[in-house]
């Protein structure tokens, strides 16, 4: 209660407002948007000032919101759709095993995810041909690719997938003996032309027109996230075999 128009130096109200500001203090440390965080730590401290009665209170408090919404208007507030909410800021959004795997790739597979959440679903569908990128170069060194002009980061798209189409071509037509069974040969080569394939649909399908900036190559948000979970599925595919430290062995002998 109030008496002789001050607040009790106890009671409900000052408890209240003191956890307040601080609820505000500490929101604005976390999620700094212009002087709001100045503004509380100046209420708190105006708060705080000997026999500070009703009027007084009631008059920093009204200052507060009114410089607090003066700010707050100056910020634009992106809404998230509900279902894309579990995409943002993730780290595992493609699985652990894909992280563990294509460790390079997490940083556009998060942005990817950022994207989608955003809306922005073009720039989705580039971050996923980025990181599909990554592990193309990863399955090149697994069969160990290269060339004698440039190194393996600086060719395209089309030079690593003609290379690898070969040697698949020549593992193919190689001596079953190399194998430790006939399964074990067919379970491999079937594995790398469903990846080559795979790749080559990528880079048909949606590198080059990204690449291009052509007219037909703006995503919405059904087709980039069909796009999302075509590309999370086939990385988690890729990531059972191969990783972009480590080469597979040549010839399978085991799967």
């Amino acid at each position: 209660m109030l008496g002789r128009g001050h607040w009790p130096l106890e009671g409900p109200l000052p408890e209240e407002a003191e956890k307040s500001l601080t609820f505000a203090e500490n929101f604005f440390k976390v999620y700094p948007l212009a002087h709001c965080l100045d503004h509380v730590i100046t209420a708190k401290q105006q708060r705080q000032r000997p026999m500070m009665d009703a009027s007084a209170a009631l008059e920093i408090f009204h200052r507060l919101i009114v410089d607090l919404l003066g700010e707050l208007k100056q910020v634009d507030v992106l809404l998230i759709a509900s279902d894309r909410v579990e995409l943002i800021d993730r780290d595992e959004l493609f699985g652990a095993r894909v992280k563990e795997m294509f460790g390079s790739a997490t940083k556009d597979i998060r942005e990817a995810g950022n994207c989608l959440a955003a809306e922005c679903n073009t720039a989705a569908v580039f971050h996923l041909m980025r990181a599909s990128e990554i592990a193309l170069r990863a399955l090149a060194r697994d069969r160990n690719v290269s060339f004698k002009d440039k190194p393996l980061e600086l060719k395209q798209w089309g030079e690593l997938l003609g290379v690898l189409e070969t040697i698949v071509k020549d593992l193919r037509e190689g001596d079953s003996k190399r194998w430790h069974s006939m399964e074990v040969r067919e379970v491999q080569i079937r594995f790398y032309n469903e990846v080559l394939q795979e790749f080559r649909g990528f880079n048909e399908a949606w590198r080059k027109h990204l690449s291009h900036g052509r007219a037909d190559s703006i995503y919405d948000r059904d087709y980039a996230m069909s796009v999302f979970k075509h590309v999370r599925a086939f990385m988690q595919k890729l990531a059972s075999k191969i990783n972009e430290t480590v080469a597979t062995e040549q010839y399978w002998q085991a799967v």
